[in-house]
């Protein structure tokens, strides 16, 4: 079978969840004998709006690698999810290539124009959810001043929420607590009103952008969603219930140095731990506050970070200054970024891992990782997180943003003595990449002539 999938980005120079999900899916299916080529984003910030793409082999994998300017195309906010340059060029690719089938996981960057192309010659075309893009112009359905969305009728409110990505707005939201986008939300359903307050796009294109993303979602034969949360906010959307299918992600073990079965080393202390992104949007500030909060008076524990501490370095900044006020606590151990092969050796090192995000995360690889070396996962009860974490039974869940509530879950671990144990015995593998991908290959078939 030849096969073309798509995603924003690919590593090596990104390693996001979306794009580690396409890799190991090119890889399976290169290794089960099949032609694969991958078609990604590499920058938007070249010379020119027009289209330039090089191809390269990434361990294995062809990878077809897209460049353009984005700033430079006639209308950026349109050309971010319609843009007609990656139409024309995927359409040939695919007319030259003549694949069998097109699997997308991400129009983000690409655009639907991907998808419009695929239809345009009659291909099969599997879509796999990997967040909120085709409803929510930010993606996560988060916005600027950290508060969640649920995908709001009124589409002012996302006008204003792009608004408030700018400080000026955002400090005039926070400042007024809220009166300054109710105001600004009646005045940009208008473009007249829109351009008084020097905003862009304004609602009328908003609701251009939602009616148009859905419509071509919906030319998908089939939409893979790996949580249940994220099918239903699109089945909220009109999607019909037949054509999106839940799919959880199967964890990869393959490349880990150690077995997940390997014995947990012992500690006096509690060693808690968090292995991710080091971003706002993942909560480590939750973490860092719940810590500091903690009275180790009995038992002392420990908190270690992993992940990169370069990508956003105020972040990191306030994180090290709220880790600063631990009271004679063991200080916080920001540990950077680590070799994931060694996944299963820090999960020995550890008794919980955190997930503390304020976003809806849909499926964790972290929580798949440790649920598989039978680690305990603390997380917020939101999103699909709480469909892999079950409160008492594999880990605790906590009340979303709220570092009190994740303080006192975690004070429970440290006073009562046999929790860890307990819950670790509860914390199973979880669906493993070979089962996944017989799914998948399964329905790739069936779509087939």
């Amino acid at each position: 079978m030849k096969l073309v999938l798509t995603i924003h980005h690919f590593p090596p120079n990104f390693n996001a969840g979306a794009e580690n999900y396409t890799f190991r899916l090119a890889n399976w299916l290169i290794n089960a004998g099949h032609e694969v080529e991958v078609v990604c984003i590499e920058s938007i910030t070249q010379s020119t709006h027009e289209i330039e793409a090089k191809r390269d082999v990434y361990e294995g994998v062809p990878v077809w690698r897209l460049y353009y300017n984005l700033a430079q195309t006639p209308d950026p906010f349109r050309w971010s999810f319609e843009n007609p340059a990656i139409g024309a060029w995927f359409f040939d690719f695919l007319h030259q290539t003549r694949p069998d089938l097109v699997h997308i996981n991400s129009c983000y960057l690409l655009s639907i124009n991907t998808i419009t192309a695929t239809k345009q010659l009659s291909l099969p075309l599997i879509v796999t959810l990997h967040d909120f893009w085709f409803v929510c112009p930010r993606i996560t359905l988060l916005k600027p001043t950290g508060e969640r969305c649920h995908v709001p009728d009124n589409v002012a409110e996302c006008a204003w929420c792009l608004a408030t990505e700018k400080r000026r707005f955002r400090y005039a939201e926070t400042a007024s607590r809220g009166l300054a986008g109710a105001m600004a939300q009646n005045l940009l359903k208008s473009p007249v009103g829109a351009k008084v307050l020097g905003i862009q796009p304004d609602a009328k294109e908003i609701a251009y952008r939602r009616d148009i993303l859905l419509k071509a979602l919906k030319q998908a034969d089939i939409i893979l969603a790996p949580s249940e949360f994220l099918r239903s906010i699109f089945l909220e959307q009109g999607l019909d219930p037949a054509k999106i299918l839940f799919s959880r992600y199967g964890l990869d073990t393959g490349h880990w140095l150690s077995s997940a079965e390997s014995p947990r080393e012992a500690s006096e202390d509690l060693r808690i731990t968090y292995i991710g992104q080091v971003a706002r949007h993942k909560g480590v500030h939750l973490l860092v506050e719940a810590y500091t909060r903690l009275d180790l008076s009995k038992r002392r524990a420990r908190l270690k970070i992993y992940g990169d501490l370069t990508v956003f370095p105020d972040y990191v900044q306030s994180l090290q200054n709220i880790a600063g006020s631990t009271n004679g606590r063991p200080a916080v151990e920001f540990a950077g970024r680590f070799d994931n092969r060694r996944v299963a050796e820090i999960l020995r090192q550890t008794d919980v891992i955190v997930v503390p995000s304020i976003w809806y995360e849909n499926s964790p690889i972290a929580i798949m990782e440790a649920l598989t070396a039978g680690t305990p996962v603390v997380t917020a009860n939101l999103g699909g997180m709480p469909e892999m974490v079950h409160h008492n039974q594999n880990g605790l869940l906590f009340a979303p943003g709220d570092a009190p509530d994740l303080a006192r879950q975690l004070q429970r671990l440290v006073d009562e003595p046999d929790l860890v144990a307990n819950l670790a015995a509860g914390a199973q593998p979880v669906r493993m990449i070979d089962h996944e991908m017989e799914q998948l290959f399964s329905i790739y078939e069936n779509l087939l002539p």
